[in-house]
């Protein structure tokens, strides 16, 4: 670990000093550029130089490039490393479903009502959870709660049948 993390910081010091290299070898050509080229070209350069160079241009000139410096950076690094989100393994996810179940056989039901309170609501409303809410409604005594989940369950399961 501790190696990949000087590597890691290798790596940015190497960005880092290309970056401050390019920012150097722009302001160098861009004095040089002034002094050296003739006609509108050079007098431009000057103009560009001299707005840059103002004391509140200079600041706001160095957000701008520091601002764009970082937004070209995250685009590049998004792209080489590709998008975030998470792709839950079916194990996992069935891990916890067997957990869930088994706490539930095992007459847990403290331990149950947390591991449905930790759901996202996407698994909240699996069949499998579904079919454990409405065990555990009926063990509680809420009839009105376990018909209702009986007839979302029915209604998941006339949905997925027509797929």
């Amino acid at each position: 670990m501790e190696h990949q993390s000087q590597d890691n910081r290798g790596r940015q010091a190497l960005v880092g000093g290309v970056i401050s290299g390019s920012l150097l070898v722009l302001v160098v050509s861009l004095l040089l550029g002034w002094r050296l080229l003739p006609g509108w070209v050079g007098e431009g350069l000057g103009i560009v130089a001299g707005v840059i160079t103002t004391p509140f241009f200079m600041e706001t000139t160095f957000f701008v490039v520091g601002l764009l410096i970082v937004i070209g950076l995250n685009i590049w690094r998004r792209s080489r490393e590709g998008d975030e989100f998470v792709d839950f393994d079916e194990s996992e996810l069935d891990g916890d479903l067997s957990r869930l179940e088994l706490a539930l056989q095992a007459g847990n039901d403290d331990e149950v009502e947390a591991m449905l309170g930790q759901m996202d609501s996407g698994q909240f409303g699996s069949q499998r959870v579904l079919r454990v809410r409405i065990a555990l409604a009926e063990k509680t005594g809420d009839q009105e709660l376990a018909t209702d989940l009986r007839r979302v369950l029915q209604e998941a399961e006339r949905i997925n049948t027509m797929r």
